[in-house]
This record gives structure tokens, sequence and C-alpha cells, in this order.
């Protein structure tokens, strides 16, 4: 079992994707005694709800959901005891052209098993923990952060803005602690708290700054290396990436555990000739973080609108409460922290946006 933030979480279960898995929550706490809020179980076969409705790809029974996702099939209900109990039972696949050979080809140079736990991660994890941590006066925002004299800074951004690449280059220049990289975790008590999933590091994010280049690829392989090289010169540097927990780029000593949070940044690009910075209240920064998760926990929404479109109770919220309960912890998390909007130039280096919100908000 694993603290995440103001709970606990538990994976039981055993086989390749089950292995994924544990391997990247394994950065986390370890507990023991707790009593879990989620449990995902990893089992061969998923039983389907008797008389289910069925909505696209989800299937509603009696206080379950159960449906597909990419590489696996899962049943989520809700105990009598409020514990969320997941069955996830991973894709049997036809190894048509083995492995190696569709690590080789993939973009993230992961192969099947690693490319499952990572759809988990980014789906069903997200998703049922997102629940859980709400019930708990905690909320998920789609931000960077990292700590640094012990004071927390998230940078909120839509995706693709720079938020990834310049908290990479002020670990790298200025030895900032990380904290998350796509979801942040922050509870109503402002605290902002590490996550699990591992950094997702595209070519671009390496652009120009050879140190991490250099970190990245260090101990790969020569399969590794060129499918890397070939896939930026030939699709370009948005299209190759790799996957790897923080402590393997940099070391334990760049990673915090949490941090009170000090200011949350909202990161834009616009037609500006120099970076403008404005400040922004509290609230209006949960409304709109708030909208972003809209977007980044898609599953989860997809969820409750098709519950509720369909009438069916299977113990979540509505798109309404989930929103309305997302800008609640948020507003709370925000209120004793500063906060702003920084609008920079649409050209913009990383290097440039890490230079703008060290020299703001860090130095």
């Amino acid at each position: 079992m694993w603290r995440l933030g103001p709970m606990t979480i538990a994976v039981v279960g055993e086989g390749p994707v089950c292995d994924e898995v544990c391997a990247e929550l394994s950065v986390l706490e370890e507990v023991e005694s707790e009593k879990p809020a989620v449990v995902f179980r990893f089992v061969d076969e998923v039983e389907a709800p008797p008389g289910a409705v069925h909505v696209g790809t989800w299937r509603f029974g009696e206080c379950c959901v159960a449906g597909n996702g990419a590489g696996y099939e899962f049943k989520m209900r809700r105990g009598v005891d409020g514990t969320y109990v997941v069955d996830v039972a991973p894709e049997r696949r036809r190894r048509k052209f083995g492995d190696a050979l569709s690590r080789a080809w993939d973009w993230n140079y992961l192969g099947p098993s690693e490319k499952a736990a990572k759809n988990f991660m980014y789906g069903l994890f997200d998703t049922v923990t997102a629940l859980a941590l709400l019930e708990r006066g905690a909320s998920y925002l789609h931000a960077s952060s990292f700590e640094s004299g012990g004071e927390a800074t998230a940078l909120v951004a839509w995706g693709g803005v720079g938020k990834t690449s310049s908290v990479l280059k002020l670990m790298v220049r200025e030895g900032v602690r990380y904290l998350s990289d796509d979801l942040g975790l922050v509870d109503a008590n402002g605290v902002a708290w590490r996550t699990p999933k591992r950094l997702q590091i595209y070519g671009y994010n390496v652009d120009g700054q050879r140190g991490l280049d250099e970190r990245l690829l260090r101990g790969r392989g020569p399969v590794d290396r060129l499918n890397w090289h070939w896939r930026q010169r030939r699709f370009g540097p948005k299209k190759v990436r790799r996957r790897m927990a923080v402590e393997e780029l940099f070391g334990e000593e760049y990673v915090a555990v949490s941090a009170s949070m000090k200011r949350v940044v909202f990161l834009e690009r616009a037609d500006v000739a120099v970076p403008v910075v404005e400040p922004i209240r509290g609230e209006d920064m949960a409304q709109r973080a708030a909208s972003i998760l809209v977007d980044e926990l898609e599953t989860l929404f997809s969820l409750a609108v098709a519950a509720e479109s369909h009438g069916v109770d299977v113990g979540i919220p509505t798109c309404g409460e989930l929103r309305r309960a997302m800008e609640r912890v948020l507003g709370e998390a925000f209120s004793g922290c500063g906060a702003w909007v920084v609008r920079v130039p649409v050209e913009a280096r990383p290097e440039e946006l890490a230079v703008v919100v060290w020299e703001v908000f860090g130095g």
C-alpha cells in the first residue's frame, strides 16, 4: 500500500502489467496498517454486471460500472465501507510480431505490458483516485509543480504551453525539487503532494538542454537511442518521448514529498512582445484550474455524463457536482497563497519561460 496525498491506495495481484503499475507507484511512501481508500485488484477475468445497461463502452450494473480501457477491462464498485474496489483484467494479446519489435517501433519505446500500464495510469487510476481524493478534501490539478525552500509552486497550463520544460530546466539550473509533472495534487489545507506518475519527456523538452539530453539517454541501449534520434529526425520532436521516474533522471535528492503551497501560476501563450505578469484572485484561479481538469480527466467526466444521462446511480457525483467540488477544494487550497497569470510570447522557448518563472516567483 502507498500514500497518495491524504489517503492510501493498494494494489494486489500479479502479472507483468500489475508489476509495471507497482513499480510506478513505488516512488510513494509505503504504508502497512492503514485502511485503503482505493484497492486495485489485477485479475484474469472481470465478471460482467448482470442485467447491465450498456452506454458506449460503459456497462452499468447495480452500484457498479464496468468498461474497457486501452489494453484492459475493469469493473469498479463502491464497498459498504466507502472503499473503491476496482478489478482490472489486462488484455490477453497474441504476440504476432514479438515484444521487442513492438517496443522498437513505439514512439515511447514501450513494450505491450508497459503501454497497458501507462494507459491504466492515465485512465482508470486517475479516474478512481480523483473521486476518492475529492471525498477527502483534495484534488488533482493539471500542473507541473516543484518545491524550493520548503514552499511549493504550481505551474498550471493547458497541454503544450511549456510547464514541464520549465520545471525540468529549473531542476537542472536552480536545483528545485520535483512534485509533479502532469497532474499535481493539493488538499484544502494548502499542501501540495508528490504524485507518482512518471515524467513524459518529449524531444522538445530537452531541445537545447544538453545536460538533460545526456541524462535522458544515459544507460539506454543502441536500439533505444536509434529510435529516439530517428523519430526526432523523421517525425519531429513532438512525436518522440520517453517515460521515466524523476529519480532515475535526477536522483532522489531532487524530489520532495510535500510542501505548503506558496504560489500558483497560470501560464498561457499570447500575442505579446514580452512576458506579462498579472495577479489573479484565488477563486478565479480555482475556476480556471477546474475547467482544465474537465478536459484532463476526460474518462471521469465521460463516466459521469453516461451515468447521469441514463439515470443510473453508480455512487459517483454528477458532472456539475464534480466541477463544484474541484472548484471548492482548489479555492480553499489557493486561499493562502499568491496567484498570477503569466502571458508569454507565442514563440518563447522553454528557457525563457523558466527564466520568467524563477526571476518573478522563485529567485
